[in-house]
């Protein structure tokens, strides 16, 4: 009886911190409408507010006026899902919640290559309560681009290399920040090569090595020619993000201490109670308490790991904002592993309990139609 407890407490405890996150959301769902509807982004139902009701219009109806800001694979999904499900919402449902699953089980595998039972198990705590993780059952891109995201690294970390690049060919068909996979395959693959002294040189490695990059790369290159083709502009992915009113600039790179200035302008200027005050507090910390975390623990994160987190959190913010960060960090999986192995439990109850506070009032907020990330 003992062996059949302990062969199954770690799977019980796993899926009972997903129960309890999920009730945790409805409840939150009940009563939100305590606040105010704020109208004008508004999906068909809560979950799919702002973004998620463009992914939507896009998987029905195909592309729209500079909607090719959004990458395809995942309103292509959502436009599969409707041949099995009578309301495309409920299949857009399904697959963000299959992917939410299989991004559970790989962030648990990948967790425990390096990391006991216990540690994994606070990096899921981290992960469910972080306050924006409600985007991870929204339909967004979220849960689906992390599923890719880990199951590209488990494959590599398993020396699967071929299955690695395929995964992320399909995250770069899902956002841009998906390219910076490419390099990870690369770096893993050589690092295989010397480990097992395979001398880099023979044809064969040259041919294997064009062929990964290749498949690395091949969601973004078939997107870009798609827009070549249709609408003779290959960045046009880029050049959308203007319209949508989040206040990128294109054309030029914003560096990170020109982002940062314009946000202590922000905090100087703007009205402390605002909402444009308050998220963009919120996206400042969100950003800077991942930088802070990983150049702490730098020497204790897998190098890939520490290249790959930083692209996916500093990328986006050259078009000189960082709106949006609260939810682009949660594809930077690794600091949930950092987190999780913190060694002193007082620091990790406050930091839950920090997270679940805002957990409740972003989620809350985001379901009345209020911008968040």
């Amino acid at each position: 009886m003992k062996k059949y407890i302990a062969k199954y407490k770690f799977p019980v405890t796993i899926a009972a911190l997903f129960l309890g996150w999920w009730v945790l959301l409805q409840v939150i769902f009940l009563f939100s409408f305590r606040i105010p509807l704020h109208k004008g982004f508004l999906g068909r139902v809560p979950w799919a507010n702002f973004d998620g009701a463009l992914y939507l219009l896009i998987s029905k109806y195909g592309y729209g006026l500079y909607q090719q800001a959004f990458f395809p694979l995942f309103p292509l999904l959502l436009a599969f899902s409707k041949n099995f499900f009578l309301v495309r919402v409920t299949g857009a449902f399904f697959v963000v919640y299959l992917s939410f699953v299989v991004l559970l089980v790989l962030f648990t595998k990948l967790a425990l290559l390096d990391m006991p039972k216990k540690s994994v198990v606070w990096s899921l705590v981290f992960l469910l309560l972080f306050p924006t993780s409600f985007y991870l059952v929204s339909i967004y891109t979220e849960s689906f681009f992390l599923a890719l995201s880990l199951g590209a690294f488990y494959a590599l970390r398993k020396e699967k290399f071929v299955i690695a690049a395929l995964l992320a060919g399909c995250a770069s068909a899902t956002r841009v920040v998906g390219v910076f996979l490419f390099p990870v395959v690369l770096i893993e693959y050589f690092l295989y090569l010397k480990k097992e002294k395979i001398p880099i040189t023979s044809i064969g490695i040259v041919i294997k090595v064009i062929a990964l990059a290749t498949l690395s790369m091949g969601g973004l290159l078939a997107y870009m020619g798609y827009l070549w083709n249709v609408y003779k502009d290959p960045l046009l992915f880029v050049h959308a993000q203007p319209h949508f009113g989040t206040q990128k600039t294109v054309g030029t790179i914003t560096l990170l201490p020109q982002v940062v200035y314009r946000y202590v302008k922000i905090f100087l200027t703007v009205n402390p109670v605002s909402h444009d005050y308050l998220i963009a507090l919120l996206e400042f910390v969100s950003v800077f308490f991942f930088v802070g975390i990983l150049l702490f623990y730098w020497k204790k994160i897998r190098p890939t790991y520490l290249f790959y987190s930083f692209c996916v959190i500093l990328f986006p913010t050259i078009t000189g904002t960082l709106n949006s960060e609260p939810r682009y960090v949660l594809a930077a999986f690794p600091v949930f592993f950092i987190l999780g192995n913190i060694s002193r439990i007082w620091i990790k109850v406050l930091l839950a309990i920090t997270f679940g506070i805002l957990l409740i009032l972003l989620a809350a907020f985001f379901l009345r139609g209020y911008f968040i990330a």
